[in-house]
């Protein structure tokens, strides 16, 4: 065979990948161990996707920014699927990252799983909105998942996302799913 490279999803990937590249490209979902049943017998589409690989995981790294003052935090979230966001707790007074929240409302961050096999890698990148959130079905939401947060319960925020994109090497190398919130 000819060592040749072939440009799929705006990106240059070795010959031997094309098939790989091709099943996704079909639709063929089997292969994305993250996704429930129920979710393989729908018709899929990267909304869905995303979520479900939201809905997978539980700790995210978040970053919040104020007039050059930058700061990261990983947290654990729930998420509240039927609202389309994410429900966090941290301190707005005491925490560097809070404060700065608080300050401006706009972050950044990713979920990732943690993995040494660069063929199973997947993680998503966000773009959002963390506001705090005072209503009881949100806490529920986060107390169902968290319920030890009860004896330590901080201020409890929410992000609200302006965009997503997902990589799933794991569905063929370089494999993004976006999804742009209007």
């Amino acid at each position: 065979m000819v060592d040749e490279d072939v440009d799929i999803f705006d990106c240059t990937v070795p010959w031997h990948l094309k098939k790989e590249m091709q099943r996704v490209q079909s639709k063929e979902i089997d292969a994305i161990p993250y996704l429930t049943e129920s979710y393989k017998k729908q018709p899929m589409n990267h909304e869905s996707i995303i979520w479900n690989y939201i809905r997978s995981n539980h700790v995210l790294s978040i970053t919040s920014f104020h007039n050059g003052d930058v700061w990261a935090a990983n947290l654990f979230y729930a998420c509240d699927y039927e609202q389309k966001r994410l429900l966090f707790m941290t301190s707005e007074i005491n925490t560097k990252h809070g404060a700065l929240m608080l300050a401006n409302s706009h972050v950044v961050g990713t979920i990732c799983d943690q993995t040494v096999d660069v063929a199973q890698l997947k993680g998503l990148q966000y773009a959002g909105v963390a506001t705090i959130i005072h209503t009881p079905e949100a806490l529920d939401v986060y107390m169902q998942q968290f319920p030890m947060a009860k004896q330590h319960q901080e201020t409890l925020w929410m992000i609200t996302f302006t965009a997503l994109k997902l990589t799933d090497n794991s569905a063929g190398f370089g494999t993004k799913y976006t999804w742009n919130i209007e």
